[in-house]
């Protein structure tokens, strides 16, 4: 369950630094890190017992 709090705590903070390359017209290594996290949260889902 920590792991869980943790997990989402980091892909929160990435989401935000997401919105910041995005008003700093950083499009396309917003893109990538958005990629990224979905992938780590889709890995995570489709691996976690709940």
């Amino acid at each position: 369950m920590k792991f869980n709090k943790i997990l989402h705590a980091i892909l929160a903070l990435l989401w935000v630094y997401t919105l910041y390359l995005l008003m700093n017209n950083q499009g396309m290594t917003a893109m990538y890190l958005m990629s990224i996290g979905m992938l780590v949260e889709s890995v995570y889902c489709l691996f976690s017992k709940d």
